[in-house]
């Protein structure tokens, strides 16, 4: 596995929120071959124990980090969501997905998380 510098890391968070719309994935979430999900992780451990830069926790925070990940639900829903476009890019070889089956495939995600 791949280490960087913070900044680096933060760079990976900018992208990850510009395609997927959150930084909040699981810990074991790799991005681009990097351990970005444990890379969050450390970031809120850090937090919370010693509070992170004001500089540093003012980006991520620009970017929607939930500080407690155990409450934030936000990275399994991303979990699902990104398996499904991954099974979809398996299927037919890109992620460009037509509009009526998106709207199949939030429908039926939305039907789950009820």
């Amino acid at each position: 596995m791949k280490y960087i510098r913070w900044d680096e890391y933060y760079d990976l968070a900018e992208e990850l929120f510009e395609t997927l719309g959150t930084i909040n994935v699981p810990a074991r979430f790799e991005y681009k071959g990097y351990p970005f999900g444990d890379w969050i992780s450390r970031q809120r451990g850090i937090e919370r124990k010693s509070g992170l830069n004001p500089a540093r926790k003012k980006k991520l925070e620009a970017l929607g980090i939930a500080w407690d990940g155990r409450k934030d639900n936000s990275s399994k829903k991303f979990l699902k969501m990104y398996s499904l476009l991954t099974a979809y890019k398996n299927q037919f070889g890109d992620t460009r997905v037509p509009q009526h089956i998106l709207s199949m495939v939030l429908i039926w995600v939305g039907g789950q998380l009820l």
